[in-house]
């Protein structure tokens, strides 16, 4: 089932969904009921750059935002991150297809292909063999508050399949558990990747709602706290 069917069922309670798991993007927030907890804890917002290893050596003197606007950054036309890194001053590329852009950095019609953590490391394992000069860039790490939540239909049943979710949810804060699920979960991104010894360089997203709850640090991982 397409992504656009399974929004179009949810929201018109018409079809066998119920539930489904969607980044805290704006569209989907107003035509759905959504559960506003990072289910992720926001690390689908931690993005590092796929590069041509020759980069390298020029990546590692980048100190912040600044330098870092230096680069042209990969990314999809449609993709709402596009306009966040705009926003943030920074130069975008964009391509029309997701196969297309491994193939546009691959011939250096941008420098840095920005991608989640929780993504990169499978999609070089797919595209390394074709391009052996890919690597992950070793030094940075983007930061723009991007997550992932349950939505259900709005309607007298879906609000009270939401409190369910919720309060199921918040049990699993207090308790230990959801934490521990997440630790599970971001462990090989943090062996493979390095989450805590990066340069972290953070940015607005000026997609979020203002019901993003970034007054609760709980629910939001941050590497430079992690222990």
């Amino acid at each position: 089932m397409t992504e656009l069917r399974a929004l179009d069922e949810l929201e018109t309670g018409k079809g066998s969904i119920s539930v489904i798991v969607h980044g805290n993007v704006a569209d989907y927030e107003q035509r759905l009921l959504p559960i506003r907890f990072p289910l992720d804890k926001g690390l689908l917002g931690y993005r590092v750059f796929l590069i041509r290893g020759e980069m390298q050596s020029k990546l590692d003197l980048v100190s912040g935002l600044e330098d870092l606007r230096r680069y042209s950054i990969g990314q999809g036309r449609e993709w709402g991150d596009v306009t966040i890194l705009r926003q943030a001053g920074l130069t975008v590329v964009e391509g029309t297809s997701y196969d297309g852009l491994f193939s546009m950095l691959a011939a250096g019609r941008f420098q840095l292909f920005s991608r989640s953590v929780v993504e990169v490391g499978e999609e070089l394992a797919h595209e390394q063999l074709g391009h052996p000069e890919f690597v992950i860039e070793r030094h940075l790490m983007l930061f723009y508050p991007l997550t992932r939540y349950f939505y259900v239909t709005r309607s007298t049943a879906g609000e009270t399949l939401a409190r369910r979710i919720s309060e199921g949810l918040e049990r699993m804060l207090k308790n230990g558990r959801f934490d521990r699920m997440f630790e599970d979960f971001k462990s090989p991104f943090e062996r493979q990747i390095g989450l805590r010894n990066r340069l972290l360089i953070r940015v607005a997203n000026p997609l979020q709602t203002p019901e993003t709850p970034l007054n609760r640090p709980e629910l939001w991982y941050d590497p430079k706290s992690d222990k």
